[in-house]
């Protein structure tokens, strides 16, 4: 294995993927060139020496994935994380915030709005997020609303983080700020957050009209 110290971008135009795939980075020598390429075959350690490589293929080095979306773009945003490197992780926040007023009579935890996901692509580490926001109502005597983090792997929520400083309710006619935390663990591969509420009886109402009442999902990515 070979230290190369590069002072320039190596870049990857234009390859060819699938939409809706995750894709590793890997990096390799061609002709004295550091040339990238992209494949959904995963990574391994290197026989002898504990780098991450590409399976089936030890002169492939890891050094990041993309999530390849609609039309097959790569992209990156605050409330979609859908790059990640290996190496030299400078850390990114993910946020999401909402502007729309949600009505649940549920008394199961349920998704007020698929838009209130954010995605990221993570390492499968463990992940410490936070939901803020105001606004939290039943308008039914003796009844309450909570709200809670859902986080989900893919496109499937695994868990709903309520309990334990995960879930925030507020009683009849009575408007709440709500904080919510959680610590949850993620599979390597893509993930996400989302806002989660119900009900024990009547009608629950989720505020977030207007700032500061907007309801806003953040957390700390290490990729």
């Amino acid at each position: 294995w070979v230290r190369r110290d590069l002072h320039s971008p190596v870049e990857l135009i234009a390859p060819t993927v699938t939409s809706n795939t995750l894709y590793y980075a890997y990096a390799f020598d061609s002709a004295g060139v550091t040339t990238l390429e992209v494949s959904t075959t995963a990574h391994v350690s290197a026989t002898q020496h504990g780098v991450r490589v590409k399976s089936g293929d030890e002169t492939r080095t890891l050094v990041g994935a993309a999530f390849a979306g609609t039309a097959g773009a790569f992209t990156d945003s605050v409330a979609a994380r859908m790059t990640a490197s290996w190496f030299n992780r400078p850390g990114k926040q993910l946020r999401v915030t909402s502007a729309s007023v949600y009505q649940t009579s549920q008394t199961e935890y349920v998704e007020p709005d698929v838009n209130l996901r954010g995605q990221f692509i993570t390492w499968g580490e463990d992940l410490d997020a936070t939901l803020g926001g105001g606004d939290i109502r039943n308008d039914t005597a003796g009844g309450f609303i909570f709200v809670a983090l859902g986080a989900g792997s893919g496109t499937t929520l695994n868990q709903v983080c309520d309990g334990a400083g995960g879930g925030q309710s507020a009683g009849a006619g009575t408007r709440f700020f709500y904080v919510a935390k959680a610590a949850t663990s993620f599979s390597e591969g893509t993930g996400y957050l989302t806002v989660m509420f119900r009900v024990n009886t009547g009608n629950g109402v989720l505020s977030a009209s207007s700032a500061p009442e907007r309801a806003v999902i953040s957390a700390r990515l290490n990729i």
